[in-house]
């Protein structure tokens, strides 16, 4: 398949084989391929369930508050070429263009050394002032991949309350897929949680 402009995924894409190993490790925010970790402290809510009439499809709905403002949160979730430094497996993310509140982007991601890097356009459109931006592949492997995430702000703006949304349909029944997602998705909001808070700490540190 030839994708225009200038990301290809090869003549033969991937195959049956693949798609299961590379869903097996995707499911989290941008779909990061994250080292096991704990459930969030502040989760409040997350599930996974499949979509009535759509054999592979799935949705994820997740909440979790994070004890960082808002516009910290927005500010790590769009800054869309340090996107390594929070979700490990992300080699590389190449902004294509950007037009208003419209980006595209190319995404390299390495999910496991058995695979080749798994590559994908993304097409981002943000809300700044309700702080709402929502995630669409527009190509790849993947018959589904689209996400949403909104931050609400809470304790007089000194904390934020994430909630995420996904839907994935990899293309290729997966049984047991529901688990792996929930999993990946709890680890990928762990590393957000962490990575905002900390940079929160060391602001007010330096304020001081």
């Amino acid at each position: 398949m030839r994708v225009p402009n200038r990301l290809q995924f090869g003549k033969r894409g991937f195959n049956a084989v693949e798609k299961l190993a590379v869903a097996a490790l995707l499911g989290g925010i941008w779909l990061g391929a994250l080292p096991a970790s704990a459930e969030p402290e502040n989760m409040l809510m997350v599930s996974v369930a499949p979509v009535a009439k759509h054999n592979n499809l799935k949705t994820v709905k997740a909440q979790v508050l994070i004890q960082a403002p808002p516009a910290l949160v927005w500010d790590l979730l769009t800054d869309y070429p340090g996107v390594s430094e929070i979700l490990p497996g992300y080699e590389r993310t190449r902004v294509l263009s950007r037009s208003g509140s419209t980006t595209l982007m190319d995404v390299g991601m390495r999910v496991s050394n058995l695979l080749p890097l798994y590559k994908y356009r993304v097409r981002a459109q943000e809300n700044e002032a309700d702080r709402q931006l929502s995630m669409t592949r527009i190509a790849g492997d993947f018959k589904t991949l689209q996400a949403s995430y909104k931050l609400t702000p809470q304790n007089h703006g000194k904390a934020t309350l994430l909630s995420y949304q996904l839907s994935i349909d990899p293309g290729v029944s997966l049984p047991g897929s529901t688990g792996l997602i929930r999993s990946n998705t709890l680890k990928s909001l762990n590393a957000l949680e962490r990575h905002a808070e900390l940079a929160f700490r060391k602001g007010e540190i330096g304020q001081r």
